[in-house]
């Protein structure tokens, strides 16, 4: 069962979080209908690296713009990394708007405060962790690939939060986004490895049950939300596979990388 709901709007198909959205935070984590991206970027291709006509990709960004009512000038990007690097984005110091380039601040969780923002994270199978503050009206995105979900991005969104804006964790709301899942992410023993030596309930994260060993990110994020202190009924999951779904999503590991991006969004309106 999906904690997310899909929504069609203007012709643009994507998915949003009941338990995060108010009248002050729109959220969204887009699917591959809706744009206007050709052959196998097709058709909501959110990503300027991956080949596409930069035209494609800023109607692509108009349109969802439209659907969810937010400013199109005000997309906050940074170039992930696939560590634990978490940015405060404000007017002084962030670059907003659409172009995505690796000029860009090195940074896998974004976090702020400001109003019209918003935050933007990549993903064709990783783990996109949105975040809501609604004591102090802030919120924070993170990509969470199994690089930076070992490293515990997670935890270090909370705590970057805590510091920043006062967040208690407690009051987090906190969603997962559809992602690859444990049935299609097969790794090797390099990766299941570093799971094996970060987590305390190992077998919640890593399965030996497959011929190989397959990862759990959605348990993975969930078990270091927790230890954060972010409660359980504070987590929202889409619960949604974008391997076993790559009709719908893009997916990095069913395409062979020949595919584009989705994109996770939180706004603070």
């Amino acid at each position: 069962m999906s904690d997310f709901e899909k929504k069609i709007r203007n012709g643009v198909e994507y998915y949003t979080i009941p338990l995060l959205n108010n009248q002050r935070i729109k959220t969204a984590f887009t699917t591959r209908r809706g744009g206007v991206s050709k052959g196998h970027l097709s058709s909501m291709n959110m990503s300027f690296t991956r080949g596409d006509d930069e035209q494609n990709v800023r109607e692509n960004y108009r349109r969802l713009a439209e659907a969810l009512g937010v400013d199109k000038d005000k997309f906050a990007f940074s170039y992930q990394i696939h560590e634990d690097n978490v940015h405060i984005v404000n007017r002084n110091n962030f670059k907003i708007g659409y172009k995505e380039t690796r000029d860009l601040v090195r940074a896998d969780a974004l976090i702020t405060n400001e109003k019209g923002v918003t935050l933007v994270k990549h993903s064709a199978d990783c783990t996109i962790i949105y975040f809501y503050d609604p004591v102090n009206e802030a919120i924070g995105l993170a990509h969470s690939g199994w690089r930076s979900t070992v490293l515990d991005i997670a935890g270090k969104t909370v705590k970057k939060m805590t510091e920043a804006y006062g967040t208690t964790a407690k009051d987090l709301l906190c969603a997962i986004s559809p992602t690859i899942m444990e049935c299609c992410f097969e790794v090797g023993s390099e990766v299941s490895d570093e799971f094996q030596k970060v987590f305390e309930k190992k077998d919640e994260t890593v399965s030996y049950e497959y011929k190989n060993p397959h990862v759990n990110l959605v348990n993975a994020v969930t078990a270091q939300l927790l230890n954060a202190g972010v409660p359980a009924e504070n987590i929202a999951k889409a619960n949604l596979c974008s391997s076993c779904r790559s009709d719908e999503f893009f997916s990095h590991r069913k395409t062979k990388g020949e595919c584009g991006l989705s994109i996770g969004t939180i706004s603070l309106v």
